[in-house]
């Protein structure tokens, strides 16, 4: 049986297979480069969700620190205002060696469970400057 080429193309029918082939190839490598440049967007997309994903939340994890640190700065204030007011009220009476150990008992009992929490706050977030003022 003779292959023949379909009339009026002037190319043998092997030369026809061979350019459709040929064809074919060109066709698969467009495929596989375009599958690898779709890889690579998926990589680089990806590493930026995941860039951006860690940014946020490493800005949380500060924002919560920072609230952690603004509530131990507002209770050591509040803190050291109270002692003053309670110092102030006790030397205020005007004999300081007359003021007996009740109030200062009181004063005590009532301070250590706060003053322990406080210092734990402190102790977990509060600057040094902040511990030098307390």
């Amino acid at each position: 049986m003779l292959i023949c080429a379909p009339r009026g193309s002037g190319r043998p029918y092997s030369a026809l297979v061979s350019s459709v082939i040929d064809v074919a190839w060109i066709g698969v490598a467009g495929v596989a480069i375009g599958g690898l440049i779709s890889i690579t967007g998926t990589a680089v997309n990806g590493r930026i969700a995941h860039r951006a994903a860690k940014t946020t939340i490493e800005g949380q994890q500060r924002q919560r620190l920072w609230e952690k640190q603004c509530a131990a700065y507002e209770e050591t204030v509040r803190e050291v205002l109270a002692r003053q007011t309670r110092r102030e009220a006790l030397t205020s009476r005007g004999d300081l060696g007359n003021i007996g150990s009740q109030p200062i008992e009181e004063m005590r009992q009532h301070e250590e469970p706060e003053s322990i929490r406080i210092k734990a706050l402190m102790l977990a977030y509060a600057s040094a400057l902040v511990w030098a003022a307390y």
